[in-house]
């Protein structure tokens, strides 16, 4: 790839590919994730509500937030106000965007894969490769020393409210999806988007 522009277009293909797999892989084992969270962070005790029941309501809000034929969340064991029902389709319309997004750069990584592996030219592509991957990494470190941060950074940057800081009085759900378990599911996702980031390099053969 000769073009600069080229180069960063095609690396922000990888990138959002990545990261639109990286939520995909992280949420189709984020049932498995949530049921080792009950125990962990004690949800039956903090909420009442048996095991199954909390698996249930899980899988009901992951159905809200995956299905596009689903356009309303009802919870089985929780009420909603309408502020957290806005969040969570907040929510749903960002992931779709970013799969979206993910659907497009992906014909793009298609046709870069086929037409510029191998060339001489991919080479020059070594540091952007090298931001995609440092970056995240960089992340990673900050949630592990200051997740509060993080978590209301994103918040912040990605929804232009405040609906995200639930009222246990109004959205009793909050109770039961503790901050840990979205510390848990960012460190798997940037694991993954890792792993995508980094297999995309090595079809590139840019090293």
């Amino acid at each position: 790839m000769k073009s600069p522009w080229q180069r960063i277009l095609a690396i922000s293909s990888f990138v959002m590919v990545s990261l639109a797999l990286a939520i995909a892989s992280t949420m189709l084992i984020s049932p498995f994730v949530y049921r080792l969270s009950i125990n962990g962070f004690h949800l039956q005790d903090i909420s009442g509500i048996a095991s199954e029941a909390l698996m249930e309501n899980y899988l009901v809000v992951l159905k809200f937030l995956f299905n596009p034929w689903v356009s309303s969340l009802k919870m089985p064991y929780f009420t909603s106000s309408p502020g957290g029902q806005q969040h969570f389709l907040e929510v749903k319309l960002l992931i779709y965007g970013i799969f979206l997004i993910g659907i497009f750069a992906g014909i793009y990584v298609i046709w870069t894969l086929y037409h510029c592996r191998n060339k001489r030219g991919n080479k020059a592509m070594q540091p952007h490769f090298m931001v995609a991957i440092l970056l995240p990494l960089f992340i990673l470190f900050m949630i592990f020393i200051a997740f509060d941060q993080v978590f209301y950074l994103f918040h912040e940057v990605f929804f232009r409210n405040d609906l995200w800081l639930f009222d246990p009085l109004t959205d009793p759900v909050i109770t039961v999806l503790p901050q840990g378990f979205f510390m848990i599911l960012f460190v798997i996702a940037i694991l993954f988007y890792e792993g995508y980031i980094l297999l995309f390099r090595r079809l590139m053969k840019v090293a």
